[in-house]
């Protein structure tokens, strides 16, 4: 394996046929199986990133799962032909490095915005034990005379 190249599943369950990944790490560390499809780009026209993003789309899914061959009991495949058909636009180097600067900040952004649910259920869960269990109480506020309550 080497820097940049991309694994398409070759074989695997329908719902995860074609799904694709990048390796981004040292050089020979280590070799694939024979269930994955190795692409190697040229990283002058084709940015390795892009290229995966453009075969993760629906769309792109959807072409490796009706291509896929394979019995129900077994699981689905798809070969060499199939990946080699798929269309891939080349937007010119600067578009390509635009669009990688894009998909990043998206990645950021919904990274960020995951963590940020997963503290405010975190203090949720906190705070409605810490209530239910009678380890902080909530003072009544007084009702003002339309039924409002008033600030303390």
């Amino acid at each position: 394996m080497r820097d940049g190249d991309i694994f398409i599943e070759r074989a695997n369950t329908f719902e995860m046929v074609g799904l694709t990944a990048l390796y981004r790490g040292s050089a020979d560390f280590a070799i694939f199986p024979d269930l994955l499809i190795r692409v190697r780009v040229q990283s002058d026209q084709l940015i390795p990133e892009i290229l995966v993003e453009w075969l993760l789309l629906p769309w792109c899914r959807n072409y490796f799962q009706q291509h896929c061959r394979g019995a129900a009991t077994s699981m689905p495949k798809i070969d060499h032909q199939t990946v080699e058909k798929v269309f891939i636009p080349l937007p010119p180097p600067d578009e390509q490095k635009l669009m990688l600067s894009l998909i990043r900040a998206i990645d950021q952004r919904l990274s960020a915005e995951s963590q940020r649910v997963t503290a405010s259920k975190s203090l949720f869960s906190s705070m409605l034990h810490l209530l239910m269990t009678g380890q902080v109480r909530v003072n009544k506020l007084p009702i003002s005379e339309n039924n409002q309550c008033s600030s303390p």
